[in-house]
Order: structure tokens, then sequence, then C-alpha cells
């Protein structure tokens, strides 16, 4: 509480309740990021995820801020607490789930804060039991666990992305993957080179083929022509797009 007039108060907690709103669509926010990243782990959804629980952490953190400088004047009526021990006697009173021992861990741990003169006022005391306790009734932080686990899954997936593309990037660098450049270059390459062997197929062994069939070796040009035209066709068929689907018999011709 702070040490304002009335109307000081009222303006202070209506604040308190924007900032609450805020922080309430921001958490809507990052669930949705996190959904988004779970089902595609893009490095954009992983971005997007970061960004929204980066601005719940800061809302949290502005808020805690307010509350500490609010709580920097008089305590206008809000109950101090000098110990752990008694932190744990209040919050048990108001049906809290925690022991003595509990509360001083908590404390060793920075979970259960004091102010700069070493008390514990009400309002942290709450807030602290909000965020880490279970009510005796079964209720309490189902909200920390599920942010927990949200953290740790948005922690599992950022790992595993990281982990492959530093390994497809280790795998680039070995030379295992080249670029879209390199392989039709490679495969313009190859059928120029089996284009030139198919024409000096022809040209070189013509006059064998027209000996071997009882032609006329005069007939050559016309028989080499013959076999260019083939090479054609034949290279036409090879550069066809998309799926190649070879008829009954033709997997064994030349």
């Amino acid at each position: 509480m702070c040490g304002c007039s009335p109307a000081g108060r009222e303006v202070i907690l209506e604040l308190n309740e924007v900032h609450q709103r805020a922080g309430e669509a921001l958490k809507l926010a990052e669930g949705k990021a996190m959904r988004a990243m779970m089902e595609a782990p893009s490095a954009a959804n992983i971005t997007a995820f970061l960004k929204a629980h980066k601005a719940v952490e800061a809302v949290a953190a502005g808020q805690q801020q307010a509350a500490d400088e609010a709580g920097a004047g008089e305590s206008g009526g809000e109950r101090v607490f000098r110990n752990p021990r008694q932190v744990a006697a209040y919050l048990s009173e108001q049906g809290w789930k925690v022991s003595e021992n509990t509360a001083y861990n908590h404390r060793d741990r920075g979970m259960l804060r004091p102010d700069r003169d070493g008390l514990f006022r009400e309002s942290d005391v709450l807030r602290y039991a909000a965020s880490n306790l279970k009510r005796k009734d079964g209720g309490g932080s189902e909200r920390l666990e599920a942010l927990q686990e949200r953290r740790a899954l948005a922690d599992i997936v950022k790992a595993e992305v990281q982990t492959a593309k530093a390994r497809l990037q280790q795998e680039i660098m070995e030379g295992k993957y080249i670029t879209k450049e390199e392989h039709f270059r490679a495969m313009a390459t190859r059928a120029r080179l089996l284009k030139a062997d198919m024409l000096n197929f022809g040209r070189l062994y013509v006059e064998n083929l027209i000996h071997i069939v009882g032609g006329d070796p005069g007939q050559a040009p016309e028989a080499l022509a013959f076999v260019e035209r083939q090479v054609e066709q034949w290279l036409n068929r090879y550069a066809t797009q998309g799926e190649i689907r070879l008829a009954a018999g033709e997997g064994g011709q030349a």
C-alpha cells in the first residue's frame, strides 16, 4: 500500500487492473505462439514464441517493480512478517499448503524474497504463494506448472532445431550437399558428354555398320545422318521433365 490519498490509491488500483489484463492477454498470445511452435518448429515460430515469452516476463517484472515502489512508503495497514516462519503460519491460515521448512527453503532459493529492510510484506507474500504454492483444497500453482512445462518443451524444441541446423551446416562443409546450380551444371555437362559419345560412335563406326549389314560404303553420309537423328531423339527423351516411364521392352534398348 502507498501513503497517498484515497483518490490516488484508486488510480493505482485501476492501473494495476489494466496491467493485469495486459499481462493476461500476453499470456494468451504466448500460449498461441507455443502451440504454433510445437506444431511447426520453424525458426519464425520459435522467434515468435520467444518474443511473446519475453513480453510476458517484462510485464511481470514491471508489475513487481510497481508493487515494490508502492510498498516503499507507509504500510497503510499491510501486514509485515519478520521471517519465513511467520510467513508460513500466515499462509497456512489463508489456506495455502506450506510448512516452515518449505518457506525457509524457498527464501534461500530466492523464491520468497524480503524487502530492503529484510521484512516480508503481505502483498509480496501473497504473490509468492500464488506463483509457487498449492491450496490445501487442491488448487494453486497449475498456471506456474503449465508455464514451466511450456518453457521446458520450448527449450527442447529450440535445442533440437539448433542441433539439426548445426548438423546440416557441418554436412554442407563436408561436401555432402551441393547447390541447385551446381547440380544443374553437372547434369548439363553429363548431357553434353552423352551426346558427344553418341555422335562420335556414329562417325567412327558408321562404315563398320554398313559393312556388317552388307551395304554400300558410299551410303555412309546417309547412314551417319540417320544415326545423328536417332541421337537427337534419345536426347529429347533424356531431357523430358518429370517422371519417365518405360514401356515394355524399352529398358534394354540403346
